[in-house]
């Protein structure tokens, strides 16, 4: 699935989708995964395939798209040495068939340095040998400091320029380099072909594949939309603890909620309220309000390194990533706005059209997810993002109306009421409760009272159409915001 996610996105739309299965395939047993071709990935939660098998995957990403160049930084880190081995024989089996392969690498046992043609060693930022990784022992014996007999030559150099005086190393570099002219010969040819072209190009140009510098060549928009969206069902389908806390936790606060305010909303009853009726509207508000954002603030600084690294080489495009992402996140806080009144609404005694409840909370959800995501991308970690929530979150509260009508607040503060959703979704509910169409039949004190509740908060009944408009607008325009923000920090780290 991984392998196929990146073929379909990076492969130009000129390769048809059986030629890409066919590409999977013959990486997927190129890199011998086969045996794991259909188990889970994995993470530091759920137990998946084996480290190095996750390196292999690593690099079948890449190789799905048949670069002519490989780049790996340490791809053996963290794997035992059979892994490792296993990792390596399979890089230089892919050098063998024409895609050149660099690597660095960390402490690679004997068997596994036996394995690359060419290596490079360097001391202070300076190379001290580059040539053919078999003629290392040798050269190093020109000079008395032959490895000794059975050692591993990578580690014995390594410890002569941790423990020789710098002039000695110095010394020995410059003797070894004068041998080693191969490099400096291929790269003053290509110098040479792309200046006679007139084509002259930096690295990161030429390995744009790499860097993300190079024209997408890959899938269309709604093809990237298609991809990232299953791989977003996906991702919400497989977590079933994540996907039953989503139903239960709003589930369980509102039967709370309704508990508390059980018949609030029940005007015959000899105690009623306007206040209370509207303090469980309210309530259950601002519930809503923490259950979009939440989540959102918990997850999307975790997936936004995924998203760079699949940004910087080309995937897709922070426009197409956002737009995979509503289109699942809509339909789930749809599933959440409904449960979230089917089991308070006739306990609290509502009166209105359930439905339009439903559809107020589910927009509101919809532009306080935007908040959320927009605050996602700003900050650069998880610890961040729940830290500076509560300047995000709280506010709202404080001018959804409820705790202080609107005109007792000081004018310099009340322009920050606009940017507040929880504020106009506040409004919706109080116009499906407390609107004309519902308090023409009360009595005349009661319907006294709801009218001023309604003009306190500045809130005209026939507005209904501009909190929509200014919801869906927030909603809208923050995702647009986090778009270029998001963009703009991958460019950063590209």
């Amino acid at each position: 699935e991984a392998l196929m996610f990146s073929a379909g996105l990076r492969l130009p739309a000129t390769v048809s989708l059986a030629e890409k299965r066919k590409l999977v395939e013959a990486t997927l047993r190129e890199l011998k995964l086969e045996r794991c071709a259909d188990t889970l990935v994995g993470d530091a939660v759920k137990r998946g395939i084996s480290g190095g098998e996750k390196k292999r995957t690593s690099i079948g990403i890449e190789l799905v798209v048949r670069p002519k160049v490989l780049f790996l930084d340490e791809p053996t880190s963290g794997l035992d040495s059979y892994a490792a081995y296993s990792v390596v024989e399979n890089l230089r089996q892919l050098s063998a068939v024409g895609c050149t392969v660099l690597s660095t690498i960390h402490q690679p046992s004997s068997e596994v340095f036996g394995l690359f043609a060419d290596v490079i060693f360097l001391s202070l930022g300076e190379t001290f040998y580059s040539g053919a990784a078999a003629d290392l022992p040798s050269s190093l014996a020109a000079h008395g400091l032959a490895p000794p007999p059975l050692s591993n030559p990578a580690d014995h150099t390594m410890f002569l320029l941790q423990t020789k005086p710098v002039e000695e190393l110095q010394r020995v570099a410059a003797e070894l380099n004068k041998k080693s002219t191969a490099a400096a010969s291929a790269a003053a040819a290509v110098d040479a072909h792309f200046a006679a072209a007139g084509e002259r190009r930096s690295l990161a140009t030429s390995l744009g594949a790499w860097t993300g510098s190079a024209p997408r060549r890959g899938a269309g928009i709604l093809t990237e939309v298609y991809y990232l969206a299953r791989r977003e069902k996906n991702s919400l389908l497989r977590d079933r603890a994540g996907l039953v806390a989503a139903i239960a936790a709003p589930c369980c606060l509102n039967l709370l909620f309704a508990g508390i305010f059980y018949q609030a909303g029940d005007r015959e009853r000899p105690n009623y309220q306007v206040m209370t009726h509207f303090g469980a509207i309210s309530q259950i508000a601002i519930g809503g309000m923490f259950g979009a954002a939440q989540p959102l603030l918990l997850s999307f600084p975790l997936e936004a390194a995924l998203f760079k690294k699949e940004y910087g080489v080309g995937t897709y495009t922070a426009t197409t990533y956002f737009a995979a992402k509503t289109a699942v996140e809509v339909p789930k806080s749809f599933l959440v706005a409904a449960l979230t009144w089917l089991v308070s609404y006739w306990l609290i005694a509502l009166e209105g059209p359930i439905i339009l409840y439903i559809l107020a909370l589910w927009l509101m959800g919809f532009a306080i997810a935007s908040t959320a995501l927009l605050l996602g991308c700003l900050v650069p970690n998880v610890e961040v993002g729940l830290q500076v929530s509560p300047a995000v979150l709280v506010p709202q509260i404080l001018f959804a109306g409820f705790f202080i009508k609107s005109e007792q607040i000081p004018p310099f503060l009340r322009w920050a009421q606009y940017l507040c959703s929880l504020r106009y979704g506040n409004n919706l509910f109080a116009l499906i409760a407390f609107g004309p169409q519902e308090t023409d039949s009360w009595d005349n004190s009661t319907r006294a009272e709801a009218e001023l509740l309604l003009e306190l908060n500045q809130i005209e009944p026939g507005d209904w159409w501009v909190n929509v408009l200014v919801l869906a607008s927030i909603g809208v325009a923050f995702r647009l915001v986090a778009i270029a923000a998001l963009s703009w920090r991958a460019a950063r780290t590209a």
